[in-house]
Parts: structure tokens; sequence; C-alpha cells
């Protein structure tokens, strides 16, 4: 992706569904020619009653990075749990990432 140096979606949720509980967890990896980082993360969402809502802050498990302006973020957006990286502004990263969504209760 082209560098921004801001926080840019790499991956959007499909709409959490009414009266459920999910746990994100996310393992993700990006590189540029100079700079690489990864990241494994999770945090904990809800809907309740059509109202989606982060329980807490977006946990770290494990963290490695040579560039220090690289960051994530769970985040929602409207009933979608949106997952978002920041790369260096001065530099073109490439992300990817692999995201598990476990769900309890819903319709």
């Amino acid at each position: 992706t082209a560098a921004t140096g801001t926080l840019a979606a790499i991956w959007t949720s499909g709409s959490m569904p009414t009266d459920s509980a999910w746990r994100v967890e996310a393992q993700i990896i990006g590189r540029s020619a100079t700079e690489t980082c990864t990241y494994v993360i999770r945090g904990l969402f809800s809907n309740r009653a059509g109202v989606v809502a982060q329980h807490g802050t977006t946990s770290t498990d494990y963290s490695e990075e040579t560039a220090a302006a690289c960051n994530f973020d769970l985040a929602i957006s409207g009933q979608t749990v949106v997952l978002k990286v920041r790369d260096d502004a001065a530099t073109s990263f490439s992300w990817s990432a692999v995201v598990d969504v476990f769900q309890i209760g819903g319709t």
C-alpha cells in the first residue's frame, strides 16, 4: 500500500449480529524494503440491541517491529469491526493479516 502514516483499514468484518459477542483475534505482518513489523492482537466486542461496542482496549499478545511509526488498532465502524494499521509515512508497506472471529449469541 502507499505510505500514509495514518491508520488505514486492511480488514473489515461483516455486520455483527444483534445480541451477540465477538472475540476478534488478528495476526498481522507488514514489510517495506527496509522495515518489518508483526503483531498478534485481540479485542472484545458486543452488539446489544443494535448498538456495537468495544469492551476495554485492543490488547497486544505479541509485538515486534523495526519501524517505530507502525501501529495497529481494532475499531468499530457502524455494525462492523475494522482492523487498521499505520505505516511509516516515508515508506510504502505491504500488509497481510489472518483474522479470527469467535462468536456467541446472535440471530
